[in-house]
């Protein structure tokens, strides 16, 4: 199955025409989101704005995180199930989701990556390298994030690296759907 890592859509000049989405109180609060323990039972749906700007997107970049409209939740909730929670976001306008995968994934060694030297932590993926371990996770992999190496800082914080992976089958079900302010770039194919 082929993996990309997503983004959102800039044009050519790195200027963004589409709305943002941004919280109104202290981003400290969202930093349960780095994370993989389950938070729809606790969670205290942070006030959000979205400052609107050409288009409306069906994704936004939300401080390192991504959230989604009603829309892309619904097209993606069936095929992710348990491997992420679409927590929701109190905002005047919109309804929107912020994304936060549950079960995330370890680099293997075919991976290519830089490290900063005191923490361990990575800084620069130059190469994504990674297999599906059917003893850890029952069915195929749809969405998630990667973990910092062992021994990092990072991990043993609980953190993982904020880019979301996303499955070809994602990428197929949001391209039926026509989602809107997205962008995939193929990083790894397992069992090819």
């Amino acid at each position: 199955m082929k993996y990309f890592e997503i983004g959102l859509d800039w044009n050519a000049s790195l200027d963004s025409p589409w709305d943002a989405v941004w919280p109104t109180d202290d981003d400290s609060n969202l930093d349960c989101l780095e994370g993989s323990l389950p938070l729809l039972y606790i969670w205290n749906q942070p006030q959000v704005t979205i400052q609107r700007r050409e288009r409306t997107p069906d994704i936004f970049g939300f401080v390192l995180h991504f959230a989604v409209t009603e829309r892309m939740k619904s097209a993606l909730e069936p095929l992710v199930g348990n491997e992420a929670e679409f927590l929701p976001l109190s905002c005047a306008d919109d309804q929107l989701f912020a994304v936060h995968p549950l079960w995330p994934i370890d680099f293997d060694e075919g991976a290519e990556l830089h490290r900063n030297s005191v923490s361990g932590n990575v800084t620069v993926v130059e190469k994504y390298s990674f297999s599906i371990n059917p003893a850890e996770f029952n069915g195929p992999r749809h969405l998630f994030r990667m973990l910092q190496p062992e021994r990092s800082a990072a991990r043993k914080a609980g953190y993982t690296l904020d880019r979301l992976i996303m499955s070809e089958r994602c990428v197929e079900i949001l391209n039926a759907i026509h989602a809107k302010g997205i962008r995939y770039r193929h990083v790894h194919t397992v069992g090819a």
